[in-house]
């Protein structure tokens, strides 16, 4: 990151960050100088997951040292301080308890987590409440208690990291609904279908489930996996197994959403979103709903973001939330600019205004679609065009209460499943993960194409959590391995061959009925990865990741 202090009282900062607004709100707390001193700047740099959200330590001293000596000030991170000065994903153990009816029915759950919060607290107390929403997410449960011991020790500090919260419970909730199918003689598949939410249910803690499509992606993924043919009739050392995951899609936070659509004098567009892309794609989603709704050509629009001096503020990218939020703010812009546009052609023309369409950059008739004029000429004999759109949650969409973990925490929520298929060599403990198929509801996919690549980089992150990726410390809280040659990361040659496929849905509250699906679709792959293991050997194993000694079985 790069500081700057002029003699003008300004400060500018780059930084690789998710939360350009957010992060201009820290500084500014911290440094007693007001937000409208400070410009944050984020750079086409993608790879967030939460390690770039929120209050980064070398932001702040940078931009402390730059208003000490009013000189620019940079401060760049060796690898080896990336692993002691970031924040990574909390390490926690976790006891739950399931009852269950002999049909394979849920009747109560309990758990308790230990949570290594290190240094420092973070966002840790969040993380406890949130982990007791995501044990209720994905199945009906009729009671329910959750409890939670946050623990300091000695080491870096934890805080955000992809599916916050629900990771860790999902992997234990994943496992422990395959020991019960099994112990019960159940297909864990059958067990999940049975208890799997549904549309219009609201969970113990309080999600209003307004759209679901996790029945159809269970039987979509064992339709295509052809896992009912597969199951018990592998031979040793191969194994297959069903895992589930959804995320919510956004949180009511201080800043939502905001976005400026404009139309210049040659015709193209010009959108301006506070929301970052870190390499989700969601400047390519965001241009495409303002193609659709103006009704231009996607070459047409150019985007302005990542520049908090030039944006209007906007969340933030975290919580798979920019499809919903930004997504419906940026719709409103353009459906308020084209209102703006219509209106003046049709005064000109003494037209209805509900009579005009804008097609393919040209003014046409709504029925007969004859054009009347181009959009460049159009705009020549307009005012200036220039359309605002923002978006606010439901009343109903609530913060999380952190005691309770109480809350419609979201204004919609994603699902999904996979089939992992794997082979172990048992007499070294090798697992080669040959294929995952996964199946997502995302709402409507605006972007199929970015919808199926973010399943595939999910896939390939959950690969690395289950296998190889682990920090080591001493006991003085000393990184052991700070570099990718001994924190092992999956190549491109170790990915499995993977199905992506999407289940449509209709999200009420999303644009054109779309809702998130980056971190819903990783949260499965440990899991699945795991209960795949298990499948291909006999044995259990309850924590990640699958090291060798682990899975090696003695002759």
């Amino acid at each position: 990151m790069l500081a700057n202090f002029e003699r003008t009282g300004k400060l500018t900062v780059w930084t690789s960050t998710q939360n350009p607004m957010r992060q201009r709100e820290y500084l500014a707390g911290t440094l007693g100088i007001p937000q409208s001193s400070i410009g944050i700047r984020k750079p086409y740099v993608g790879g967030g997951f939460g390690g770039k959200h929120g209050n980064v330590n070398q932001e702040f001293c940078a931009s402390f040292l730059s208003l000490k000596t009013g000189r620019p000030v940079k401060i760049v991170l060796t690898r080896e301080e990336v692993f002691a000065a970031t924040r990574g994903r909390h390490p926690i153990i976790i006891h739950l308890k399931t009852g269950m009816t002999v049909e394979g029915t849920i009747t109560a759950r309990e758990s308790l987590v230990y949570l290594d919060t290190g240094a420092f607290s973070s966002d840790s107390k969040h993380m406890l409440g949130r982990m007791g929403n995501h044990l209720t997410s994905l199945y009906r449960t009729p009671a329910v208690r959750t409890r939670g011991c946050l623990v300091y020790t000695n080491k870096p500090t934890c805080g955000a990291q992809r599916g916050f919260g629900g990771q860790q419970m999902r992997y234990a909730d994943e496992l422990q609904i395959d020991l019960l199918a099994r112990d019960l003689g159940l297909d864990p598949l059958d067990v999940r279908l049975r208890n799997a939410v549904e549309s219009g249910d609201v969970t113990p803690h309080g999600y209003r489930i307004t759209s679901c499509g996790f029945k159809e992606c269970l039987e979509t993924v064992a339709a295509a996996s052809g896992y009912r043919e597969k199951r018990g009739k592998l031979p040793r050392g191969k194994g297959i197994a069903v895992a589930c995951g959804g995320y919510i899609c956004g949180l009511r936070v201080p800043i939502e959403s905001a976005a400026m659509v404009r139309i210049d004098l040659d015709g193209s567009v010009v959108l301006s979103t506070g929301s970052a892309d870190i390499g989700q794609g969601s400047n390519s989603m965001l241009c495409q709903i303002v193609a659709e709704e103006l009704g231009v050509t996607f070459d047409r629009i150019r985007i302005m973001t990542g520049d908090t001096d030039l944006t209007p503020p906007d969340g933030g990218t975290f919580s798979s939330r920019v499809t919903i939020q930004a997504g419906n703010a940026v719709l409103r812009a353009a459906a308020e600019v084209k209102r703006q546009l219509l209106q003046a052609i049709g005064e000109q023309r003494d037209i209805p205004t509900d009579v005009l369409d804008v097609v393919d950059n040209q003014i046409v008739l709504r029925d007969t679609k004859r054009p009347l004029v181009s959009l460049e000429k159009a705009v020549k004999q307009c005012p200036p065009l220039l359309g605002t759109g923002y978006y606010l949650n439901r009343d109903d969409v609530v913060q999380m209460d952190v005691n309770t973990g109480a809350g419609n925490l979201s204004p919609a929520y994603s699902f999904g499943a996979q089939i992992a298929e794997v082979e172990v060599d048992e007499s070294t403990g090798k697992i080669k993960v040959e294929k995952i198929t996964a199946a997502f509801d995302c709402g409507f996919a605006i972007n199929p194409q970015g919808v199926e690549g973010q399943i595939e980089g999910s896939i390939s992150q959950g690969l690395g959590q289950a296998v190889s990726e682990i920090v080591l410390r001493d006991r003085r809280g000393a990184t052991l391995n700070p570099s990718f040659l001994t924190y092992k990361v999956p190549m491109v040659t170790e990915v499995p061959k993977i199905t992506p496929m999407i289940v449509e849905t209709i999200e009420p509250e999303g644009p054109f009925g779309a809702k998130g699906v980056g971190e819903g679709m990783l949260l499965p792959v440990p899991p699945a990865i795991v209960n795949a293991v298990y499948d291909a050997t006999g044995k259990f194993v309850n924590s990640i990741p699958l090291r060798l000694d682990k899975v090696y079985l003695p002759a």
